[in-house]
């Protein structure tokens, strides 16, 4: 008896949702940090203004959070061991909603965020930190669906392009047997 070999529709469906909201998570992490890097001054300043923490780990997370959101965003689009990428994120993400939080109810310097560095400024966007925090839980529950239902394993390294090629021609090698 042969084992019918071509998924469900609705699995397919599930890893296609998985796939859009990874892209769609790693397009703002890529506009995040090539803003934040292009306007590193702009970071900086709210960072020491909105923040507790002290000139030397804020001098650290300026210079380190750009690249990490723009090697987040590029495996996350890429489909780069893309459900790790998505858990790592989430710390980043509950970061930034208890940052977002914090500048909220202490009432910091809540019209500004500074959350997408220079293209905030460039589309006079403006987002503030009650905004931001909305973005942010927005940015979990897309990780959450791209941890949940991904295709392949937590560290899958091979991109979901590659594998979906990979997995016609199995089909069609199976259907020549």
């Amino acid at each position: 008896m042969l084992k019918e070999v071509i998924p469900r529709p609705t699995m397919r469906l599930k890893h296609w949702l998985a796939i859009g909201s990874s892209i769609t998570l790693g397009l703002i992490f890529l506009i995040a940090g090539v803003g934040k890097l292009i306007d590193q001054t702009g970071l900086i300043a709210i960072l020491v203004e909105t923040t507790i923490l002290n000139w030397r780990l804020v001098d650290l997370i300026a210079q380190w959070l750009p690249w990490i959101e723009l090697v987040l965003g590029l495996c996350l689009i890429m489909g780069i061991a893309a459900k790790f990428m998505a858990s790592a994120s989430g710390l980043l993400v509950i970061g930034f909603i208890f940052h977002n939080t914090w500048i909220t109810k202490y009432g910091v310097k809540p019209e500004d965020c500074a959350c997408l560095g220079f293209f905030e400024r460039e589309m006079q966007l403006m987002l503030s930190a009650e905004m931001a925090r909305y973005i942010d839980i927005g940015m979990l529950a897309l990780l959450l669906i791209v941890l949940f239902c991904y295709p392949g394993k937590f560290f899958t390294l091979r991109p979901w392009f590659l594998r979906q090629r990979k997995m016609n021609s199995d089909l069609r090698n199976q259907g020549d047997n």
